[in-house]
């Protein structure tokens, strides 16, 4: 999803910093398919936006990404007992052990190691404004990831952004979107090319540029006949 970007008056470059950090587990089987995921994921990326035009903006972002046995099983372990919330997956792994493996129907089995801190794909991006309310952006991912999970081809995808002011302090934004990425690697017999995508959300801003928002956020599946 590519929030709204206002046209920035006083020009130069923009920078932005993201890091993010996760605790996953997920286990599903289905006849001789299964599919096991029990790591910690991390994302960090640093972005650089300028304005072209008063219509017009460019943007780099460069990623570094890691996953790991991770630290956190504990402490969810913990949590989920305070609220009363059962979780048979996590209950049922040692805690603070990596897995990525899965079986497939004509009888491909993939187990994949944790990765250290490792460069990710890069992506560019051309927006277009067209006016206060709507933009367009395309986007260019390029294979840069260096630590096994990156996409391994280039991909494409284009965008498109409404904004509207509901007051001083409450926005709206919704996005719809279209992506192409080519089959490779181990699961080329099973990748989908073609993408669409979907969001719609609120924002209240705090101060400045600040703000907190939540989405609802659809992705079409990466996936056939797994």
């Amino acid at each position: 999803a590519e929030p709204y970007r206002a046209f920035d008056p006083a020009g130069g470059w923009r920078t932005a910093i993201s890091v993010e950090y996760g605790n996953a587990i997920e286990s599903d089987s289905h006849g001789t398919s299964s599919y096991l995921l029990d790591a910690e994921l991390m994302r960090s990326s640093v972005l650089f936006r300028r304005d072209l035009t008063p219509r017009a903006f460019a943007e780099f972002e460069l990623s570094a990404v890691g996953t790991y046995a991770g630290f956190a099983d504990g402490f969810f372990v913990w949590y989920h007992r305070l609220i009363h919330f059962t979780q048979p997956e996590r209950a049922a792994r040692p805690e603070n052990t990596f897995a990525y493996q899965f079986a497939l129907p004509d009888g491909t089995t993939i187990t994949r190691m944790p990765s250290a801190l490792s460069l990710g794909d890069a992506r560019a991006t051309l927006g277009l404004r067209h006016g206060e309310s709507l933009q367009s952006a395309l986007s260019l991912t390029l294979p840069t990831a260096t630590g096994g999970y990156g996409r391994g081809v280039p991909s494409l995808s284009t965008v498109h952004t409404v904004h509207i002011e509901l007051s001083s302090r409450v926005f709206y934004e919704g996005t719809v979107g279209v992506g192409f990425t080519p089959r490779h690697g181990d699961l080329s017999a099973y990748q989908r090319t073609l993408f669409a995508s979907g969001s719609t959300g609120f924002g209240f801003r705090l101060w400045g540029s600040q703000s907190v928002f939540g989405s609802f956020f659809y992705h079409s599946p990466d996936y056939h006949g797994t």
